[in-house]
């Protein structure tokens, strides 16, 4: 999104954190109790990138956007003393950090059928993370109780899910890992692209993969490529799709696929819409305890597109987002 672009993005960058910039939205999505405890990383100008940086206050947190004028901006976890480039993360202990969840729209590369690759997008594909969105938001909600869950445009290619639950904040690496595994059905998703069986999925798991993942596979896909992913004939694609409508209408069936299926063709025709349309969680993001995470309200520089809570992320597009272009207007 480049409307309204009219000076190179470091004076635009300059102007934005002296003049338009506030933690506001960053206080709204990392705890901020204890301040200086907190570690920071940043990608300077010169593409310098360096972390292991705490503040001691609001205030000096701020000046340091002024002076230094980062191109991207990182918040990582809360250790029991403040970090400086002579007290690194390796010597002190960790204290805690918030679960976060992320989702990258390249993760769809080798599904997207519109065409697009990498850092593209368009709505075809976006819809891709809106419902993984929806998916992972209902299973964080209903199958694990989380009630604080704010969702974040990155600013470049997805979205992040920050869990603000108190007991969530010292989850250890293995438990992180256990949240992500519960939800995780497709595994090494740039490579061989396994996708796990249902009878292992929990109970609430498999119903939400009929009901949303299944019925957006055979309601929204072209009808080729469902007969290619699941080794169907044109016209048994066409029954499965008009059977899927009605189910998703509620006029006459009371669930997703019929008992007129071979053996083997319904897990079949599961596994490629789990393929196809299941969310994508980078795994790596979730259990790294010391990982630093973009800072909601920061720019991403190469985008130029501002890091910001989103309200609904199933209707949220990335072109819906401002600009530092235009918030410096």
């Amino acid at each position: 999104m480049t409307e309204g672009k009219q000076i190179p993005l470091l004076q635009a960058l300059r102007e934005y954190y002296n003049t338009h910039f506030s933690l506001d939205q960053y206080e709204q999505v990392v705890a901020t109790q204890p301040y200086g405890n907190r570690e920071f990383g940043f990608l300077l100008p010169g593409n310098v990138f360096i972390r292991n940086r705490s503040f001691h206050s609001k205030q000096i947190l701020l000046e340091y956007f002024q002076v230094n004028v980062p191109l991207s901006a990182y918040a990582g976890a809360v250790y029991d003393q403040p970090l400086s480039p002579t007290l690194r993360i390796q010597n002190v202990q960790w204290m805690g950090h918030e679960l976060v969840f992320d989702l990258d729209i390249n993760e769809y590369d080798s599904v997207r059928v519109c065409g697009c690759k990498g850092r593209e997008y368009c709505h075809q594909c976006w819809e891709l993370i809106q419902e993984a969105a929806e998916v992972m938001d209902e299973t964080l909600a209903e199958d694990f109780g989380y009630k604080e869950r704010i969702w974040v445009f990155t600013g470049g290619r997805g979205l992040h899910c920050w869990v603000k639950d108190e007991k969530t904040f010292s989850y250890s690496p293995r438990q992180r890992d256990a949240v992500v595994s519960y939800m995780q059905m497709i595994h090494d998703p740039k490579g061989q692209q396994r996708v796990d069986s249902l009878p292992s999925a929990p109970k609430l798991l498999v119903s939400r993969i009929y009901s949303k993942t299944l019925i957006s596979f055979l309601t929204r896909m072209d009808e080729k490529v469902i007969a290619k992913a699941t080794e169907m004939s044109k016209q048994r694609v066409r029954r499965l799709v008009k059977e899927a409508k009605e189910y998703q209408e509620g006029t006459k069936l009371s669930k997703p696929l019929g008992n007129w299926l071979k053996k083997g063709e319904e897990e079949r025709i599961l596994k490629a819409a789990i393929l196809y349309r299941y969310p994508r969680i980078d795994h790596k993001v979730s259990i790294d305890i010391r990982r630093v995470v973009r800072m909601p309200g920061t720019v991403h520089s190469s985008t130029g597109l501002i890091s910001e809570i989103i309200s609904n992320p199933t209707e949220f597009y990335p072109d819906d987002a401002m600009s530092v272009w235009e918030a410096i207007k």
